[in-house]
């Protein structure tokens, strides 16, 4: 005997965006679904319906996105019975930032005991990158299924399903494949089925062996609940008017409610683009509000409808159990379960005989039959079904459920064993009744996905993005005042930031053990754990004595970002955060600077020089015209300083300066550097490599410290250009000084001595004629291991562990993007 809750997932994967993948190949996605039952046993999930969307030329959709070209695919879309899962079209990817349609749709079903409790069943999605490599041969004729292999793996924790979920939900994959499926995901509570168990299935059949059986399996089963009345009776320890209650707003009213999140749903859909029910019939249709549940009226308590026949008190075992002879556990509940178990050893929970038919072949007539038979029940028991509402009483009229629930001792003799035998018909008739309107609205919903699913994505992509800067934004902390923007706002800034970040840390590790609730959906390799999250605290300095009027932004125009590695770096340093930039802005244009790869010991003006070439020959190519909008710079350590040198030969776009963005760059060079190790390490360079930018950075380039290129190119044009700056600093860096990656008087510099006084009046030069009146400086606090519990290395020894994480923190990519969004649109 079980009591199961019936629930339906759907998949709809809109696109597959390769941002930067390593191989060339054919791929393809392969998604499965499982949950742990209380036996500890992988329960996976039946697929069932895999539907292929086509676009629908009716309708008008808007293509924000630039076209990637056509991509070939090969063959369709599978279910696969022995793994439990779906696998998509397989398709060949060759470049970056390349986009496959996929406009796919995938179902499962599962069956989760509902008894106990079904509300706190925890499912795991799992997504499967396979890949056939194919660069060695040239060509993509390698499309035997033994040739591919797993490269990548999403998992994802899917929490509150019975609650219904429709969120967006972007399959990411990581490391050497970082590309993104774009999908949503949808839940929803079908149903509550009683279950007699295998064992009792067959005692009550005509097998001539069932005595044999009986014996050997002894009384224990017999008494177990063989109908949903005896069930009723044992759970809520013979119909106590408290425990009938509980079961019938955690179960009935739940069902209710799953239809009313449903509905929900499709109306703010519909309503957003009602243009869709001009192409479908089905969402033409109008959602009806369920009946309030029509209770039998107080004075028929005692009295019984003609036509039924009170089979309780007649039933051996209802007898039994009145005189209390189930074997209960310490709680005075003991129900068995049992699942059927498949050859491979994981259980599959559905068997074909209690298995409804998939939505999609499921027809009207039938629909209309069972709605027939439920009809006669509910007028036999003296109650109205959804499609016979009392015509005396309108929807309007009826009470909300939301705020007043039945009290069922009101309206049955629990004491009676006729009224109980009416109670357990009376719920089994109204879930029939709810289960069957779900059905609808399911395939309301499943029209809507497969007609037009990207708007579908697009809408429900908004309330994710805003999730996300929530989560993310735990770990940030913003201050906003007025203030000289040359000056720290306190002494020993770095200090007590990093205190600051510690309490914080703390006090988010207490809140979401004691208070956090887990979202829907679950990234489990998303947002790292909190001690190993970075904390940003952003101080926002804004000059009281300037005002500005911002000038609009033409968005239709293209964005162009440039990112610059830096001392003995490539292009492919800033690959974390240009693949999270493009994500976010897939309409942005992003170049990787290779111009100075080779040249990073040289002259910091000649790489300037190159990387003005750099950039002027992109925006030549890809902005023809006057289609450059915006001109934004991010650069890491040295590539900060090389960007401030190319922007003088870059002033013909000096009205196009966005954002500039400096990752830990010392833009004061190391004049006040606390780093003994630092300071060794710099000279040893500037001895055996004859590193010249490394001499300028130390500012002994010249025998007078005015005379230095550093402070010369203080006072060159290109910073105050910009309408959005941000300084991202660490006081746990101690590759680069903090006040000079900050732009930042510090107490060292004194006005009393030349040394001092140059390196204040680089501050003043650089922030003193700026085109904005405020400054975003960032200070990141990295949790590095202690040197303690790991083998040092040499660059936890000199302090540069928290330079490095600037490039190889995927969470402060995540958290730049998501929290910090106003500076880069």
């Amino acid at each position: 005997m079980s009591y199961k809750a019936t629930m339906e997932f759907g998949l709809h994967l809109h696109e597959f965006n390769n941002v930067d993948l390593f191989q060339q190949g054919l791929y393809y996605l392969r998604m499965s679904l499982h949950h742990i039952d209380s036996k500890g046993r992988k329960i996976f999930a039946q697929p069932y319906n895999l539907v292929q969307c086509e676009e629908n030329p009716q309708i008008a959709v808007k293509q924000d996105k630039k076209s990637k070209g056509f991509v070939r695919q090969f063959g369709d879309g599978q279910i696969e019975d022995e793994t439990f899962s779906f696998c998509t079209q397989k398709f060949p990817i060759r470049f970056c930032e390349e986009t496959v349609p996929l406009n796919l749709m995938c179902f499962w079903r599962s069956e989760v005991d509902a008894y106990p409790q079904y509300q706190n069943n925890q499912f795991i999605l799992t997504c499967e990158l396979m890949c056939a490599d194919f660069s060695m041969m040239g060509q993509c004729q390698n499309n035997q299924e033994n040739a591919f292999k797993q490269v990548s793996l999403f998992e994802c924790q899917v929490n509150n399903s019975s609650f219904g979920i429709h969120e967006y939900i972007p399959i990411q994959f990581s490391g050497h494949h970082y590309c993104q499926a774009e999908a949503t995901f949808h839940t929803v509570l079908l149903d509550f089925k009683f279950r007699l168990s295998d064992y009792q299935l067959e005692l009550m059949s005509n097998n001539p062996n069932n005595k044999t059986q009986e014996n050997a399996i002894g009384n224990s089963l017999l008494i177990q609940p063989s109908s949903f009345l005896e069930f009723l009776n044992k759970i809520t320890y013979r119909f106590k008017q408290e425990y009938v209650q509980q079961f019938f707003e955690y179960y009935v009213i739940g069902l209710r409610k799953s239809y009313q999140n449903l509905k929900k749903v499709l109306v703010q859909v519909l309503d957003a683009f009602p243009e869709l029910k001009r192409v479908s019939a089905t969402l033409q249709e109008p959602i009806l509000e369920l009946p309030y549940p029509e209770l039998p009226s107080q004075n028929k308590i005692f009295s019984q409808p003609k036509g039924i026949t009170p089979i309780l008190s007649q039933n051996k075992g209802f007898q039994q159990a009145q005189n209390n002879q189930y074997p209960q556990s310490q709680n005075g509940i003991n129900v068995l379960s049992y699942q059927s178990i498949s050859q491979s050893g994981v259980s599959t929970q559905l068997s074909s005989q209690h298995q409804r038919q998939p939505i999609y072949q499921q027809q009207q007539p039938q629909f209309q039959q069972i709605q027939q038979n439920n009809n006669a029940i509910t007028q036999a028991l003296g109650i109205s079904s959804s499609n016979h509402i009392n015509q005396s009483r309108s929807i309007q009229q009826q009470p909300s459920l939301d705020k007043e629930i039945p009290q069922i001792a009101k309206f049955y003799n629990l004491n009676d064993f006729k009224q109980m035998d009416l109670f357990s018909k009376f719920v089994l008739s109204d879930m029939n009744i709810v289960s069957g309107n779900i059905f609808q609205l399911w395939n309301k919903l499943i029209e809507l996905l497969r007609i037009d699913g990207d708007r579908s994505i697009n809408y429900l992509k908004k309330p994710y993005i805003l999730t996300m800067k929530e989560k993310w934004g735990e770990g940030v902390s913003r201050d906003q005042f007025p203030h000289d923007i040359t000056q720290p706002k306190e002494k020993k800034t770095g200090k007590q930031n990093e205190i600051t970040s510690n309490i914080l840390r703390q006090k988010l590790e207490l809140m979401i053990e004691h208070n956090s609730e887990p979202l829907n959906l679950v990234d489990l390799n998303l947002i790292p754990q909190t001690d190993l999250r970075p904390f940003l605290l952003e101080e926002i300095y804004i000059n009281p004595y300037k005002k500005i009027n911002p000038q609009q932004i033409d968005n239709k125009k293209s964005h162009v970002i440039v990112l610059c590695h830096g001392f003995q770096g490539n292009y492919f340093d800033m690959r974390l955060v240009k693949n999270n930039l493009y994500l976010m802005y897939p309409d942005a244009l992003f170049l990787s600077s290779k111009s100075n790869e080779e040249f990073t010991n040289g002259n910091i003006a000649d790489m300037g020089k190159r990387l003005s070439i750099e950039v002027t020959q992109y925006i030549k190519e890809w902005c023809p015209g006057d289609t450059l909008g915006r001109l934004s710079f991010i650069g890491h350590s040295l590539g900060g300083v090389i960007i401030r040198a190319a922007l003088p030969h870059l002033s013909e776009y000096s009205d196009k300066m966005f954002l500039y963005m400096s990752l830990s760059s010392p833009h004061l060079g190391y004049m006040y550097n606390s780093s003994k190790l630092i300071e060794a390490g710099i000279w040893f360079l500037k001895t055996t490599r004859k590193s010249e930018c490394l001499t300028q950075l130390h500012m002994s380039d010249a025998e007078q410290l005015a005379d230095c290129y550093l402070y010369k190119l203080t006072n060159l044009p290109g910073l105050n250009w910009f309408r959005n700056i941000a300084l991202l600093s660490s006081y746990q860096d101690q590759y680069v000084p903090f006040e000079s990656a900050r732009i930042q008087k510090c107490d060292e510099a004194s006005n009393e001595n030349q040394k001092g006084r140059i390196y204040n009046s680089m501050v003043d030069n650089l922030l003193g004629q700026l085109r904005t009146d405020r400054i975003h400086r960032i200070d990141v606090n990295f949790k590095i291991k202690d040197n303690k519990t790991i083998k040092k290395t040499i660059d936890n020894m000199i302090g540069r562990s928290a330079h490095i994480q600037f490039l190889e923190s995927d969470a402060l990519a995540k958290t730049l993007v998501y929290c910090f969004d106003h500076l880069f649109q």
